[in-house]
């Protein structure tokens, strides 16, 4: 009998990782800033490398700033052993800047101590709505292929109705079933708009010209260009209102309100990932995406 295969479970706490990583990245437009969540850095004590939650990487110049932004999805408040530790990796691992995030806010210590250190002390709060957002929900369309049926027409006569086939980018690279619904679902999309007033099924071909991918004879090893495709598609869609987290980033010490967010995770052919509609105050408002794999 196999040993059963246990389900991954999220690290305690990523999930507000991923929502300050996203509030982060709507601030760096300047392309020599990088956001990274998480990153590992070499102690230099020790040479063993050590978790950051989010580090923001500025190149300027000849320097290297890097500042690392600690997450704490706990109970209870910021303690000061809590930052006096945080300071202490932050020294090992080289950091210039140092940022501490937290759910349940800092004891007042933690905050006298954070000031001393030069550690700037945040708060993210769950919130029910904002004025500037009159929906707390992101209303598209699911799609889903029922069968899809792919023919090409090859430059090359001798590859016509060929029965096993690779298919090839120009550059040599393989063109999986990913990429081919990603078409796919974008032109079904095109075609069906943002909202269906109710669920439909259906069938469609789509015809692709100007096509400049390979078909290749996997026993041969010989390519042919494309010059069309055509794609036979059973589908069924729906509408799907995704509700939004509402989140208000401050800082701590003054209670200013740094950004306001609404969040939430999407997931399709077009794209996986986390999404954030983020108002910074004073400043235009942003949408920011971020990949995921599962």
């Amino acid at each position: 009998r196999k040993p059963r295969k246990l389900k991954k479970t999220e690290k305690p706490g990523r999930a507000l990782e991923r929502i300050v990583s996203l509030l982060e990245r709507s601030y760096q437009s300047d392309p020599n800033v990088k956001v990274e969540s998480p990153k590992f850095l070499p102690d230099k004590v020790t040479g063993n490398p050590r978790e950051h939650d989010c580090v923001i990487t500025q190149k300027c110049g000849h320097n290297t700033i890097m500042t690392a932004i600690e997450c704490r999805d706990l109970s209870r408040p910021i303690t000061v052993n809590q930052v006096e530790g945080f300071y202490a990796k932050c020294l090992d691992t080289r950091i210039n800047k140092i940022v501490m995030v937290s759910k349940k806010g800092f004891c007042k210590a933690a905050l006298s101590k954070a000031r001393h250190h030069g550690i700037s002390c945040l708060a993210l709060d769950k919130v029910e709505k904002f004025a500037w957002l009159p929906m707390n929900e992101i209303i598209g369309t699911e799609v889903k292929f029922n069968s899809v049926i792919w023919s090409f027409v090859p430059t090359n006569p001798e590859f016509i109705g060929l029965e096993k086939y690779n298919l090839l980018k120009d550059n040599g690279d393989p063109i999986g079933a990913e990429l081919l619904n990603f078409k796919i679902e974008f032109e079904l999309r095109k075609m069906l708009g943002n909202e269906l007033s109710e669920p439909k099924e259906g069938g469609v071909t789509f015809h692709f010209v100007n096509v400049k991918d390979l078909i290749q004879n996997p026993d041969t090893k010989e390519t042919s260009g494309i010059t069309e495709a055509y794609a036979r598609v059973e589908y069924s869609a729906k509408t799907v209102r995704t509700p939004l987290e509402l989140f208000s980033y401050s800082d701590s010490e003054d209670g200013k309100v740094i950004a306001e967010a609404g969040v939430c995770h999407v997931s399709s052919h077009l794209m996986r990932g986390d999404i954030a509609l983020v108002d910074q105050k004073g400043k235009d408002l942003k949408f920011v995406f971020r990949k995921r794999d599962k």
